[in-house]
Order: structure tokens, then sequence, then C-alpha cells
């Protein structure tokens, strides 16, 4: 089993669940997933909280296998990782498009 594929184990079931019952992470992860790619300063700029916890929470979610980082200095830049379950970028991919308030859409550049 190669690093990333055992990574990717974390993902299934009920961890997976625990990660994105977490609104704040929902919210990033459906921005990363209907943009692509994003600096963390881009996302700090659409998330609730102060941007040292969001670039803590990037930092997290990229060391669980969801998303991957490009460092280009000064930035870095994160995407959702590669190797990630098809089951979850249909997930993201619905919460993107509803996201439980009656206003559709979380991505990036959306006011909060």
């Amino acid at each position: 089993m190669t690093k990333a594929h055992s990574r990717t184990e974390t993902l299934r079931g009920v961890d997976f669940h625990r990660i994105i019952s977490d609104g704040d992470r929902l919210r990033m992860l459906t921005c990363l997933h209907h943009a692509g790619e994003l600096k963390a300063d881009e996302l700090a700029r659409v998330m609730p909280q102060p941007p040292a916890d969001t670039r803590q929470m990037l930092g997290d979610l990229a060391a669980r296998g969801l998303l991957a980082a490009r460092h280009q200095y000064p930035d870095i830049h994160y995407r959702l990782a590669d190797d990630l379950p098809v089951w979850v970028t249909i997930a993201l991919g619905a919460a993107n498009d509803w996201n439980g308030t009656g206003r559709a859409g979380l991505h990036a550049g959306q006011p909060r």
C-alpha cells in the first residue's frame, strides 16, 4: 500500500463525516472544490474565522490527506488532493450546490 493510498483510507466513513460536520471545514473544502486551487490568503478572506485559524485548518486538512499544497514563495496554494475517493468529490459538489441554509453555493467570493 502506498503512502498516498494509506492517507486516503482515513477518509472513509465516520472520519470523513466528522471532518465535514464542521461548517468551516465544509465551507473551505467546497470553496476548493469549486475553485480548483486557491491561495491560503484567498481562502482566509472568505472564511469566518481569523486568517491564522484558516491557515491552521488548511494544514490540518492537508495532514489528513484531503488537500494538496503547492508552495510558490511567498504563497501556499491549496487544492483538493488528487487521490480522493470519487464519493468525496461528489459529496463536496452536492454541498457546494446546497449548503443547508436555503442558499445555493458556498464558493469563494460569496459573502459570508
